[in-house]
C-alpha cells in the first residue's frame, strides 16, 4: 500500500532476516524536496517495498539522491516496534521543513 514505507519495510525486514530495515532522507520526484522513507538492504541491493522492486543499491541510492541513512539491527527494529507504531525513528528528523 502506497505510503506506507515504514511498515512495509519493517514487515519486511522481520520476515526476511537477511535484509535490514534502512531509513533515509529521499529527494521527492514530484516536488524536489527532502522526505523520510524506508526500505530494506542486503547487500548491495535495495528493495523498496513500496514500489515492491529490487535494484543495485547505487542505483536506488542515485535515484533517490541518498545522503543521510541509518540501518536498525533486527533486535534494534523489534524494540522500536514494541510500541505498535511504524513511523520514522531517524529519518524526519532530518528533513527540514
Amino acid at each position: 500500500m502506497k505510503g506506507e514505507c515504514y511498515k512495509t519495510a519493517a514487515q519486511f525486514a522481520l520476515d526476511n532476516p537477511e535484509w535490514i530495515y534502512t531509513e533515509g532522507v529521499v529527494i521527492n520526484r514530484i516536488d524536489g524536496l527532502p522526505m523520510g522513507h524506508a526500505w530494506v538492504e542486503n547487500g548491495d541491493k535495495c528493495r523498496d517495498t513500496e514500489a515492491e522492486v529490487t535494484v543495485s543499491k547505487d542505483l536506488y541510492y542515485s535515484i533517490g539522491k541518498i545522503e543521510i541513512t541509518k540501518q536498525f539491527e533486527r533486535s534494534e527494529l523489534i524494540e522500536h516496534l514494541k510500541g505498535g507504531v511504524y513511523g520514522s525513528f531517524f529519518a524526519n528528523k532530518h528533513v527540514d521543513r
